[in-house]
């Protein structure tokens, strides 16, 4: 949104997209059911995005996807079998404690929210 100079009030920003004829028409179709316009359909699309990706990943530059030995790991929520293939052909011990260690991160961060939700009821 563009803010008005010297007002702090923001007025909405137009963009516009480019679709195929039946992407439209399947759009509007659901948006009719739901009750949604295109444009409120396309600003929620736009907030997911901004919120998914919005951190980036500093971590992978594009151009480390170009080294031989650059190794990806598998994304949070692949199939265990994935994670056992990296892990067993792509991690040492070092790597491997330091996997562990985030694992058990992601653990407590879990029990913790579930403790916070049983608290809240």
């Amino acid at each position: 949104m563009n803010k008005v100079k010297g007002t702090g009030i923001s007025i909405p920003t137009h963009i516009t997209s480019i679709v195929e004829k039946e992407e439209r028409e399947r759009l509007e179709e659901i948006g009719w059911r739901e009750h949604l316009t295109v444009s409120q359909i396309n600003r929620k699309a736009i907030q997911e995005y901004i919120k998914n990706h919005g951190s980036g990943n500093d971590t992978f530059k594009i151009d480390q996807f170009q080294d031989p030995d650059f190794r990806a790991m598998p994304a949070t929520m692949s199939p265990m079998v994935d994670w056992k293939e990296f892990i067993n052909n792509n991690t040492d011990a070092q790597e491997d404690s330091k996997l562990e260690l985030k694992c058990m991160g992601i653990i407590g961060v879990i029990k913790e929210k579930r403790k916070n939700v049983v608290n809240k009821k």
